[in-house]
């Protein structure tokens, strides 16, 4: 009889913890705060900017046909909203892509028509940037003097707009240009006034790397920086 009690008594302790976590689940469920929804950034949710965004992806994956699609679909957006500016920031964008994909005069027509947009849009820091690009484009193609001449139209631009970085990146690329050839006073002029520049932005590490390059050209006994010889084809190449 005993045993039998013992027995009743393990089932019905058996029965009440598999209750309790029946419970427990059931309100486990119910406190458990709901799947959070992915809220995209709200140019993201624009039409003309999605399709941007798409366009970097199909660059990035070298789909580059898709990428020219979808940055035209973006224009026709922007161009409804009389928004010159950011057309002529896609415009450079497709640029770039014929550009990487060595079509040279299509690049340097697609920068020019960027150049055209940005002055619809007032924007000389964005004239000046396009300018640059087909420098950079020719100096790389190691015609440097055509390059030096797209550059020179693009610090036309903005000399005398207040500092900015783009200025900074035109004036040392002058440097570079000049200090290639060897003609260190035209090398030192451009640099020193990249270095002024990049200190009136508060840019510090533009402002350290103009001082060691002005140290080589001044043939002062300083450790070689190790970007001093870097690329004259920036990567942060922003407004």
């Amino acid at each position: 009889m005993r045993i039998l009690l013992t027995k009743k008594n393990i089932f019905l302790a058996v029965g009440a913890l598999l209750l309790a976590g029946i419970s427990f689940s059931v309100n486990y469920s119910q406190l458990e705060p709901e799947q959070p929804t992915l809220n995209l950034p709200e140019e993201i949710k624009d039409e003309g900017f999605r399709l941007i965004q798409k366009a970097s992806e199909n660059y990035f994956f070298h789909e580059y046909p898709e990428a020219n699609e979808n940055y035209h679909k973006a224009i026709a957006i922007f161009e409804a909203r009389n928004d010159f500016r950011q057309v002529g920031i896609i415009h450079e964008s497709i640029g770039d892509v014929y550009l990487i994909t060595n079509n040279i005069p299509e690049a340097e027509r697609e920068y020019l028509t960027a150049v055209t947009s940005h002055e619809k849009a007032q924007f000389p820091l964005g004239k000046a940037q396009a300018f640059k690009k087909i420098g950079d484009m020719y100096v790389d193609l190691k015609q440097g003097e055509t390059g030096a001449n797209w550059y020179m139209q693009a610090l036309a631009e903005v000399n005398s707009e207040p500092a900015s970085l783009i200025l900074a990146q035109i004036e040392e690329s002058l440097g570079r240009y000049y200090w290639a050839l060897k003609e260190k006073s035209k090398a030192i002029e451009f640099i020193t006034a990249a270095q002024k520049t990049f200190g009136n932005i508060g840019h510090q590490m533009g402002t350290e790397h103009m001082s060691h390059i002005l140290d080589i050209l001044h043939e002062k006994s300083s450790e070689l920086h190790p970007h001093a010889m870097r690329s004259r084809k920036l990567s942060d190449n922003k407004l």
